[in-house]
């Protein structure tokens, strides 16, 4: 059940990338971020087709735990690299912008809640709860920095970072 949970989240960062590639801010930018969901897309596909289809031909249960394992890490690094232009954004404005606290703060706290089930309810492994682990910490920090910062700003007419 593991391997299909982490390739079911795996699948479900599809059509974000989509839309983080069709509403680039930049020609350049939207090149750049189509070519890479394109090999994505290519990646995700192909290796989910070929991770099925050996896994109905085959009996290796040890061979499929390995690359469950292997999706689960790497799933985990992509849920980092998602957040990584967040954070980028965040300190260049030194500010939240357009950042929804209540958005992040409850897709958090409600990640974190599936992740405690995962851990102690049904006593998944490490690889399955990585992901979603990650990606839910990513938002706290998200949260934590832009409070930081406008706290920080506040009784300031805009941030100093985005002066010219």
């Amino acid at each position: 059940l593991s391997f299909y949970q982490v390739m079911f989240n795996w699948l479900l960062q599809i059509p974000l990338f989509y839309w983080c590639a069709r509403f680039a801010s930049d020609p350049e930018s939207k090149a750049k971020l189509s070519g890479l969901w394109r090999y994505q897309v290519a990646f995700v596909v192909l290796g989910t087709g070929a991770v099925l289809l050996w896994s109905s031909v085959s009996t290796c249960d040890k061979v499929i735990t390995v690359f469950a394992n292997i999706f689960g890490y790497v799933a985990a690094l992509l849920n980092v690299l998602c957040y990584v232009p967040q954070l980028r954004r965040t300190f260049q404005h030194q500010g939240s912008g357009s950042i929804s606290y209540v958005q992040y703060g409850l897709m958090g706290f409600g990640g974190f809640l599936s992740s405690f089930f995962q851990i102690f309810g049904s006593k998944e492994r490490l690889t399955t709860i990585l992901s979603s682990m990650v990606g839910n910490s990513m938002q706290c920090i998200i949260i934590i920095i832009c409070a930081y910062f406008d706290c920080r700003n506040r009784g300031r007419t805009e941030p100093e970072a985005v002066k010219h």
